[in-house]
């Protein structure tokens, strides 16, 4: 995998684009709020399934008429990019297993598919230098937040 230049921000929003069908089939919709020029040194096709993973999951887990959040940010250390949906959320025994693989929830085995797709998102972002964690908020109102975190170009 060649690593290049990559605005996480425009693929953010190119994703998006990529899923919009998908999502409004759901009636979900997705918004991208980006920070200009979040540049990293990455796998451009490597995160750009990383995040369709975790995209593909919140389209699942959305209720209708929400819309899931992605956005795209430097925090001093990195860059980030965390997707939200309005979901059900998770508990915390249940966001230190969500991206292991084949795990799924007791109360979602009848969503379709594997399980699969987050793990290979983790296993993509721990291979670029990254990490990728689930977070919920204790109300668990606002749905379960996935961040990805990877590395900022050096500058020099």
């Amino acid at each position: 995998s060649s690593f290049v230049l990559v605005d996480l921000g425009e693929l953010a929003e190119d994703r998006a684009r990529a899923w919009a069908d998908v999502a409004a089939q759901a009636h979900v919709s997705i918004d991208v709020s980006r920070d200009d020029s979040v540049l990293s040194l990455t796998d451009r096709t490597s995160v750009e399934s990383a995040l369709d993973a975790v995209i593909d999951n919140a389209v699942k887990f959305a209720p209708p008429e929400t819309s899931i959040d992605v956005s795209v940010q430097h925090d001093g250390e990195g860059c980030v990019i965390a997707v939200r949906d309005r979901g059900p959320g998770l508990d915390p025994a249940e966001q230190e297993q969500v991206t292991n693989r084949f795990w799924r929830s007791t109360r979602d085995q009848n969503v379709p598919g594997s399980g699969l797709g987050l793990a290979i998102a983790r296993t993509i972002v721990d291979g670029h230098q990254g990490s990728i964690v689930a977070e919920s908020r204790e109300d668990r109102l606002s749905g379960a937040r996935f961040v990805v975190r990877l590395p900022l170009a050096d500058r020099r």
